[in-house]
């Protein structure tokens, strides 16, 4: 696996951070108790977006190439920029960049679509919530306030 299908998470029992590779998240028994961290939720949204203003770019060189017949852009011409470090959405963005954003990073824009600014604020509130840690093991029993240290008996 490369490192590109690793990703960040926490572990919502313990507030540990961990590297998991990507295909984890959302599966029943590997995922359980994990969530993506902010930073990596960022990124991912980051990549979507600049995936989609490839494509926006890409779009908009095939109809200039379809209006100026003797000058050819060929669409591979356009290169997916994939950013170094995240960046976060602004109001100059599009929406349809915006949107990719959010879904990259798994927000839901629901009720925050009547603007560019709505989304923005809700993203950004998204990314800079806090974990909310469960304090349960995978069965949803509380742990145990002792720590084990191997003298007890089975």
């Amino acid at each position: 696996m490369t490192a590109s299908e690793f990703v960040d998470v926490y572990d919502t029992t313990s507030g540990r951070p961990n590297r998991v590779p990507r295909h984890w998240i959302g599966d029943p028994v590997l995922g359980r108790n994990i969530v993506l961290t902010a930073e990596q939720r960022e990124l991912d949204g980051a990549r979507a977006a600049a995936e989609q203003l490839a494509a926006d770019e890409a779009a908009e060189a095939a109809a200039a190439a379809a209006e100026m017949a003797e000058t050819t852009v060929p669409a591979d011409s356009v290169a997916v920029e994939t950013p170094v470090e995240s960046e976060r959405p602004d109001e100059e963005w599009t929406a349809k960049r915006i949107e990719a954003f959010a879904d990259g990073a798994d927000i839901d824009l629901t009720g925050a679509k009547g603007s560019k600014a709505d989304m923005v604020t809700r993203i950004n509130e998204v990314l800079d919530a806090p974990v909310e840690l469960t304090n349960q093991d995978p069965d949803g029993n509380q742990p145990a306030d002792e720590t084990p240290t191997g003298d007890e008996e089975n």
